[in-house]
This record gives structure tokens, sequence and C-alpha cells, in this order.
């Protein structure tokens, strides 16, 4: 299915291809069969959230407790999680699965500047799995994301003068839910590692490449602006530490994010020191709370980049429970420096904007450090090493 935005031609200049580029996300099921593109997987979180209730019956809504469910279904906690989607009747057998990866084909000209870009992105589709009805001649306009040509989730990069993004739909017999972020997480990996290394290649920092890529943005490069005056960007770091940034536009609100990271390369082990956000989602009506929910999201952010994610043994999720499910814990999230941008706009979504941040900073970050790109989440630590050897 495609999807074009602006002109899909390739400018004066010459074509960087790197390698193809894959960026590859993964928080999932292991253990799946490979595609010729370099497949990955992708977790689904519970299909207990705002999202769900009250929308989609063939899903259990939010607030129905585990011992209601045991009682009325015969499943229990352990069963919803190894089975994550549920039908009203009983649980059905079946785990999550999701696969999404991209494509990217960039154009920059002799002076570095990015010309022209070819985005395809090949995953499932959310909506044909718990809302059909919501496809527009079979295709998926939320698989955009982060990515669309105007409205709550434009593309934030859309001053490229050539610009084609388009999705190849691919749907395994296993039926995805959604997760906090939903698209922009997989959105948000594959155009800010790209950008980073679009910027490594004409020879410019990251930062000031977006910069002048933003140009013409003023809400994103704000938000930018921001995040990389309260971190210090460019300033000396502890040894043995780097800073990556990230931003994206979604539900209408723009956010920019700065992980510093270290890494311990001889367990494999990522740790995160800090922490900061930038949020412009225009009148801040309870500012409290969404500086709550900003840390709250870079939390899930920090779990499905370095820790979370299920395992297929004989068909079947052998994660049930917390216990065999590695969330953050309180001594593993780092200090987060959240900052409002305030202004007269129509106010805008802050419940999700900085889980999908989490990723690619945190990737960013650590080639910095190491000189080593990470294309699979989470980045556990043997997945580190792997890469690091």
């Amino acid at each position: 299915m495609i999807k074009l935005i602006g002109i899909a031609v390739v400018a004066a200049g010459f074509a960087l291809r790197l390698n193809p580029l894959l960026v590859v996300v993964a928080a999932g099921v292991e253990n799946m069969t490979r595609v010729p593109m370099g497949a990955s997987v992708i977790k689904d979180s519970y299909p207990f959230g705002p999202e769900m209730q009250g929308r989609y019956p063939n899903l259990v809504p939010q607030g129905i407790s585990a011992e209601l469910i045991a009682e009325k279904w015969g499943i229990s906690r352990d069963d919803m999680d190894r089975f994550g989607l549920q039908s009203q009747e009983r649980a059905a057998r079946a785990t999550r699965e999701g696969r999404f990866q991209a494509e990217i084909l960039p154009v920059l000209d002799a002076e570095g500047k990015l010309v022209g870009l070819h985005l395809r992105v090949s995953g499932q589709s959310i909506l044909t799995s718990v809302r059909p009805e919501a496809l527009v001649n079979g295709m998926d306009p939320a698989v955009f994301q982060g990515m669309a040509p105007s409205g709550e989730f434009e593309f934030g990069y859309g001053a490229i003068p050539n610009l084609l993004i388009d999705h190849a739909m691919r749907n395994p017999h296993v039926p995805p839910g959604f997760w906090r972020g939903v698209n922009i997480n997989q959105n948000a990996v594959y155009i800010e590692s790209f950008i980073d290394e679009l910027a490594l290649a004409s020879g410019q920092d990251p930062l000031e490449f977006r910069r002048k890529l933003l140009a013409k943005e003023p809400r994103m490069l704000g938000v930018l602006n921001l995040a990389a005056e309260k971190a210090g960007w460019g300033k000396k770091l502890p040894a043995g530490r780097a800073m990556g940034v990230a931003l994206m536009e979604g539900y209408g609100t723009y956010m920019a994010q700065i992980a510093e990271v270290s890494v311990n390369r001889s367990t494999g082990q990522i740790k995160v020191h800090n922490f900061w956000c930038t949020i412009d989602c225009g009148v801040a009506v309870q500012p409290d709370n969404i500086i709550a929910q900003t840390e709250g999201s870079t939390v899930y952010g920090l779990g499905m980049t370095l820790s979370e994610r299920i395992t297929i043994k004989n068909g079947a999720v052998e994660q049930s429970n917390f216990y065999d499910y590695a969330l953050p814990r309180m001594n593993e999230v780092p200090a987060m420096h959240v900052e409002l941008i305030q202004t007269d706009n129509h106010p805008t979504g802050a419940g999700q904007m900085s889980t999908p941040l989490v990723a690619p900073a945190v990737s960013n970050a650590v080639f910095a450090l190491t000189g080593v790109r990470l294309r699979h989440t989470p980045f556990t630590p043997d997945r580190v090493k792997k890469a690091l050897a």
C-alpha cells in the first residue's frame, strides 16, 4: 500500500545508500521466521489502556480485574500475559507478534543537505486486527503516525523537497494490539536513528543537522533547542558517557529528548544516567500532570528499549507474569528533567509522547559512545555485546 508525500524523484546530488539501511525494531516475540528484508518483531503491551475501554468489544476493557476474569472466563493473569488479546468469551489461543522494519534511501547534495528521502515501512497493521472498519481502501493510515503529510502526526522533516513514504503491509497469522506510543514507537526509531547516520555521513553534528532540517518548523525547532540547552549539548561529559537526541510530532504535540548513557563493555549493559525531555503541547492545562505523564511515559520507553520482550517456544509465549517479564525497577530509572513550553496553541496529547523517543535517543547515544549502531530492540546485554564484538 502506497503513501505519497511530496514528489518521488531523485534530486541533484548523490544517493547515499547505507547498506541498505534496515532499522530493525523488536521488543517482543523471538524465534520467528525471517523474511528477505530482515524481519523483526515487536512486543505489544496489555490491551488494558484507555484506547481499549468501550471501543473494541473484542478486547478486555480497562478496569477488569484478573480475579473477575478468572472467575467469569476461567483464565488467569498468567494466561492473559501469555495470550495477550482476549475475546469476550474466552482467551483467544494466540500469541502477540508483530514485525516492523524500514528501508531508507536518502539523497544528499554536494553540500551535505538532505534533498531527497524514500522511506518504506514494512510491517503489520494493528487496525486490521482490532478495528478493521477504520481501514481506508484496505490501507491503514495509522501506520504513518509521525510520518503523515499533515495533521496531528505530521512528518517533522516535511521540508525535504523530494519525499516518498510508503507502507508494505504484512500481516502474520497472530494479531497485534496497541501499546503505549502505538506506531510512533517504531517510526521514531527509523527516522531519528537514520537522521543521525545522515549527519555522520555528511560530517555534521546530529543536533546541527536537525536544526537545518527544521528551519521552517518553529515548534519542532523550539523543543529541540530547549532540550539541547538544558542538557548542555556539546559539553564535556564524564569519561565513558555520551548523549543522543531524538524528536517527533505526535497527537499534535512536539517533543524532544536527549539521553545520557554509558555502556559496560564487559557485560553489555546500557545504563541511562539522564533524560532531558521538552514538550510543547499547547496550553498546559495541568502542568504537573503533563510532567508526571512524561516521566511515566519515559519509564515505559525505557523498558521497551532495554529489557521488555517475550519469547516463543513450541508455539506458546514463555513469559507469564512480572517475575519473568523484565520491567524497569526503581533503581534503574534515570534522573528525568522535563521542561514545558507554554504556548497559546490548542492543548494536545501528552500521555504517550516520550515513550517513542527513548529507543532512538539511547541508540544514538550508544553510537556516539561506541561507534556501533544498535538496530534490534530491546538492547539487551547479549545483543549489545554481540554488536560490540
